[in-house]
């Protein structure tokens, strides 16, 4: 049986633990989650009003510069009318744009060496830049409708779209494995893995405890897989910390000596890499220019020179054949991949993550699987839900079945490699980790946590 055929195998039992999550739920203050709800509410209008306050006091608002802007006027006949208005000045580009580059400081706006402004644009990446403009009433204002979006977004989607899709206190998400183009678990109405972490607060147990478990750095343990680097391996077959190590190498100073700012560096890069960011996006990230970053770029390569030629033999590859095989038999086609044009290279990029990100999700899926099966098996209350995020997922859990899911987690992770993985070929050699957080919310800041290695006895920390 060829690894596709494992691979389908996999899926269809990983099928049958989805179904039953999907109709499981997940249990939601619906109490918190309104209060949140007239927070965010009463805090956007505050901030629309202070915006427009702020930009009218800009230096020269004369008669003939507001009336393109408010149009037949704003409606004064309640203070909820003003804010509507003002929100429909704020939503629409034409508007917006005129106040943003206006006659008032429009050419005054110091753009990044790296990033093309197209004039008159409104949207988050150039606001995005103008916000830096602090100086500025228009950087100011820039600075303000960000935020006004974000929050805005944040009660449309996370706070009201939820509150509609309750039934019976509890949401009921889709989950989709490897439905993704980069091969990982996604989700659906609502998609659960973009709830910010302000907001997984709303996640309560149905019984009394929630478990998180998260695999840790899965996606660089299958790059040094994959790439057989043997300084990637050595790290993680010592236990070390990766991202001290990197930074070690990068900057050429003895890993007791590598500063806070260093390891934020490689650890950007660490990331940043795995999913072929270019020079211009790690810039952006670590606000330096692009010649530094490019720099970084070609210290972290010189650092882990198999992981290069891993991702450019997969490139060859792609350009060779059209798609990219993962070693789990997980297939991606890619036609019109190519070193020409933005998008073949967009292609080519897509396809090496599609490699690493999507055997890291399957990696995960089957640490579920295994966890699940094993509750099932032991016939507890204790039960999977539909918090499947990338490479962690969420137990809900009875206050007596603690101790026990702790067991089972950690036997299922030192059974992943064995158990599931070897049936691919796959000597999977690389030590597993994984951290748990337990308690009443979902990443609760009171969450006890405990951290779990293949290698290593569990620590509380």
């Amino acid at each position: 049986m060829g690894k596709t055929d494992t691979l389908y195998r996999m899926e269809m039992a990983a099928s049958r633990m989805v179904a039953e999550v999907e109709l499981w739920g997940l249990s939601i203050d619906t109490d918190w989650l309104t209060r949140q709800g007239k927070e965010l509410g009463s805090y956007i209008d505050n901030r629309i009003s202070n915006a427009w306050a702020d930009w009218m006091r800009g230096p020269g608002r004369t008669t003939s510069e507001i009336a393109p802007v408010v149009g037949e006027g704003l409606n004064y006949s309640t203070p909820q009318t003003i804010i509507e208005d003002l929100r429909t000045i704020f939503n629409s580009p034409k508007r917006l744009s005129y106040m943003l580059y206006g006659k008032q400081g429009g050419n005054q706006i110091i753009w990044p060496k790296y990033f093309k402004p197209s004039k008159y644009k409104t949207g988050d990446e150039y606001l995005e830049f103008i916000a830096t403009q602090t100086n500025l009433s228009t950087g100011v204002l820039a600075g303000a409708i960000q935020n006004i979006r974000e929050q805005s977004k944040l009660k449309s989607v996370y706070v009201d779209g939820i509150l509609e899709r309750l039934i019976g206190g509890r949401l009921y998400p889709g989950i989709q494995i490897a439905a993704a183009r980069t091969g990982r678990t996604s989700s659906s109405n609502p998609n659960i893995q973009n709830i910010p972490k302000s907001m997984r607060y709303m996640v309560i147990p149905t019984f009394d405890l929630l478990m998180g478990v998260d695999l840790s750095q899965i996606e660089l343990r299958v790059a040094a897989y994959v790439s057989q680097d043997p300084d990637m391996l050595e790290a993680f077959m010592s236990g070390v910390d990766f991202h001290a190590k990197t930074a070690s190498k990068m900057f050429r100073v003895k890993p007791e000596d590598v500063t806070d700012e260093q390891r934020k560096v490689a650890k950007v890069l660490n990331f940043a890499v795995l999913y072929q960011a270019g020079p211009d996006k790690i810039g952006a990230m670590l606000k330096v220019d692009i010649v530094q970053a490019r720099s970084w770029i070609s210290d972290y390569f010189r650092s882990f020179p198999r992981l290069k030629e891993w991702i450019n033999d997969a490139q060859f590859e792609i350009l060779e054949m059209g798609f990219i095989e993962s070693p789990l038999g997980r297939v991606r086609r890619l036609s019109g991949a190519d070193n020409r044009t933005s998008e073949g290279r967009k292609l080519l990029r897509e396809g090496v993550n599609a490699v690493i990100q999507g055997m890291a999700s399957d990696i995960a899926v089957m640490y579920a699987y295994l966890v699940w099966t094993e509750i099932k098996k032991r016939e507890l209350m204790s039960r999977l839900t539909p918090a499947l995020v990338h490479d962690f997922f969420l137990l809900d859990v009875p206050r007596p079945e603690e101790v026990a899911c702790i067991e089972i987690v950690m036997k299922s992770l030192n059974n992943l490699p064995r158990l599931i993985l070897a049936k691919f070929g796959i000597n999977f050699n690389i030590p597993l980790a994984a951290d748990i957080k337990i308690g009443t919310r979902w990443d609760a800041k009171n969450s006890s946590k405990i951290v779990i290695s293949t290698i290593d006895k569990p620590r509380q920390v």
